[in-house]
């Protein structure tokens, strides 16, 4: 089993991938209004904001998981997230 406690950042040429940050979760909370995030991501079109705010804010804190957020790397504006 893979240990995922200390999550890395990784840099390339467009893109930062890297653990999401408190100031990501109001972008991420308008992304997940996205048909097609719900879709891809098998969330539901009626989460609450509370519900969302305590998930991400708890992604850091995951040993079985990897979940960085994608942000362009000259705008420092978070895309979508990527999950493992």
């Amino acid at each position: 089993m893979i240990i995922l406690q200390n999550k890395p950042t990784i840099i390339v040429n467009k893109v930062i991938l890297r653990p999401f940050e408190i100031s990501d979760i109001e972008l991420m909370e308008e992304c997940l209004k996205d048909p097609e995030v719900i879709k891809f991501t098998g969330s539901s079109d009626n989460l609450d904001n509370e519900i969302i705010r305590k998930w991400y804010s708890s992604r850091n804190e995951q040993t079985n998981r990897l979940d960085l957020a994608i942000i362009e790397r000259y705008s420092e504006y978070p895309l979508l997230p990527l999950e493992y």
